[in-house]
């Protein structure tokens, strides 16, 4: 079950707080209310015993909110390290915080207007009680055009134009008593210092920080009586996880790999989990019929991504029970920390980060200025990237397995962040210290080809002579000569598509039945000849349009 909270504000009726816990999974909360504070935090706080250790206060968490804020004021939050948002009403003061982790992989939406304030972590029952309260707002068709050539929505956009999302690292400060809202920035990846030191002692901090990221997340199933689950692929980042895991000599650990039927993804992860005595769950996507779940990923995604980007994961999850499990642990941008996002060796401007944002072949013109616009907020292309491919986009995988459980990963741990980050763009371009890092730290994980580059990632140049030409070759032994495309990815979703008829059928007819909820005459035009004329991801993005305007009206 998912955990959720709403918060409405007006003048005559005050707060009014609305909370909803997993009563199976109990920790994927924390609440409490006393004299001073309500508090409620949706997720895993991931250092609270160190906080409390490091204050010297008893092993409660009032007592540690008490004290944080005490010392901090409103800045309490940014001790905390995990998967989180949550809000502190400071019922004296009647002053509201509301507040999310750096990455804001926790969505958190709110709306203010005319001393209406509403705070909600499900953007649907926001829009419920803008229609409850017969609060004004408007379809945002800039977010729309987004969906139809991003695939995901920037910024802090949403598909409502008065509703934003709160970004990674900001938090909401509402004055009730003045009905003053503000936005504070309380941790951000724009201003990381560079690194000027040797790069021997760069990898040894890399270790030293993504071992002990893994080791708070692990050591959190331990703390709560849980049993270690973890994703694992072909891929390097699901990997580094359970390498450095097994190093910090967590043992048990249950890994789910979900792919076609005997793509690398699957056989690379049969033999690491051999290798490291894992009990090992492959769930097969043949066939492709989550590919018509649109109804369940909208409600999922929130309408801030296509609802294809989480189908796969959000199907194989659903084949696990995790009563006995604690965290989802992945490896989740991984790669983009060091140095994916990176066109060049040397820092390049956000501009050279607008090729990679289309997913779509329809209506770049339309938008282009919201493009710039949101690119004018960040100095670089990879820090453009990061925030609104990367956290806005790639992170879906965490909306997924909040049906579940909590989604965390090492490398999305805040000072690996910003580590990584501070490292000289001509160290990580082409993720070249990437394979520095595990060559010196965890060569056993060197020892199992790299899905990306069909090679071992044990030498540098090994992943821009996989990229360049190795993969394309493996490409037409695979397409050409054995005629067996789906041997080529994880998720062959054009595959599925033109083999399965039943997708193809529940496609149109998926058109047919919810484009009248598109109401404005242009977009309306748009979806029709994208959805007639556009090639298979044209498709699926009119598609996840389609859906998120009849979510929002249901």
């Amino acid at each position: 079950m998912k955990v959720d909270f709403s918060i409405y504000h007006s003048g005559e009726a005050g707060f009014e707080i609305k909370t909803k816990c997993d009563e199976g999974q109990p920790f994927k909360s924390i609440a409490f209310e006393d004299d001073d504070f309500s508090f409620f935090l949706k997720g895993a706080l991931l250092n609270k015993n160190i906080l409390i250790n490091s204050l010297g206060i008893s092993h409660s968490m009032p007592d540690l909110v008490h004290e944080l804020y005490r010392k901090y004021s409103n800045n309490f939050s940014k001790s905390f390290e995990g998967e989180y948002s949550g809000f502190l009403l400071d019922k004296k003061s009647e002053k509201l915080m509301v507040f999310g982790n750096l990455t804001g992989s926790q969505t958190v939406f709110y709306y203010f207007h005319e001393n209406i304030f509403l705070v909600d972590t499900s953007l649907y029952h926001l829009k419920k009680s803008l229609d409850q309260y017969h609060l004004p707002y408007t379809l945002d068709i800039q977010s729309a055009y987004s969906t139809l050539t991003f695939h995901s929505l920037t910024d802090h956009h949403t598909h409502i134009s008065e509703v934003k999302r709160l970004k990674g690292g900001q938090q909401l400060i509402f004055h009730a008593k003045n009905s003053l809202l503000s936005i504070h920035q309380l941790d951000s990846l724009l201003d990381i210092e560079h690194y000027n030191g040797l790069k021997s002692d760069a990898l040894r901090r890399l270790d030293d920080i993504f071992s002990h990221a893994v080791n708070l997340e692990y050591s959190y199933d331990r703390d709560i009586g849980k049993g270690h689950f973890s994703l694992l692929s072909g891929g390097l980042d699901s990997r580094m996880g359970i390498f450095y895991a097994k190093k910090n000599h967590f043992e048990n650990i249950h890994a789910l790999c979900f792919s076609h039927s005997g793509y690398l993804d699957e056989t690379i992860a049969r033999k690491i989990a051999a290798k490291l005595d894992l009990s090992l769950q492959v769930k097969h996507l043949n066939g492709g019929q989550f590919l018509m779940h649109i109804d369940r990923l909208t409600a999922i995604t929130q309408g801030l991504t296509r609802y294809t980007g989480g189908a796969h994961s959000d199907f194989a999850l659903q084949t696990t029970d995790f009563a006995s499990y604690g965290l989802i642990h992945t490896g989740h941008l991984g790669d983009a920390v060091l140095g994916s996002y990176l066109s060049g060796a040397k820092s390049m401007p956000p501009s050279a980060a607008y090729r990679k944002m289309y997913a779509g072949t329809f209506f770049h013109d339309k938008t282009q200025q919201l493009l710039e616009a949101t690119a004018g907020k960040y100095p670089t292309e990879e820090l453009f990237l990061f925030y609104n491919r990367g956290f806005n986009a790639i992170a879906v995988g965490n909306f997924t397995a909040e049906e579940h459980s909590i989604a965390v990963s090492p490398f999305m741990h805040p000072e690996f962040l910003k580590f990584g980050l501070s490292l000289p763009e001509k160290w990580r371009y082409n993720e070249n210290i990437y394979i520095e890092w595990i060559s010196k730290y965890c060569k056993e994980s060197t020892a199992f080809i790299w899905e990306r580059t069909r090679l071992h990632p044990n030498k540098k140049w090994k992943t821009s002579f996989g990229d360049k030409f190795w993969v394309k070759l493996n490409g037409l032994y695979y397409k050409k000569i054995l005629g067996k495309p789906e041997l080529f990815s994880m998720t062959p979703y054009e595959y599925y598509y033109q083999t399965n008829p039943l997708i193809k059928q529940y496609f149109d007819k998926y058109f047919e039945d919810n484009i009248y909820f598109i109401k404005e005459k242009e977009l309306k035009q748009d979806c029709e000849l994208m959805f007639k004329k556009g090639n298979f991801t044209d498709k699926t993005l009119v598609l996840s349009l389609l859906g998120v305007y009849k979510w929002l009206a249901s």
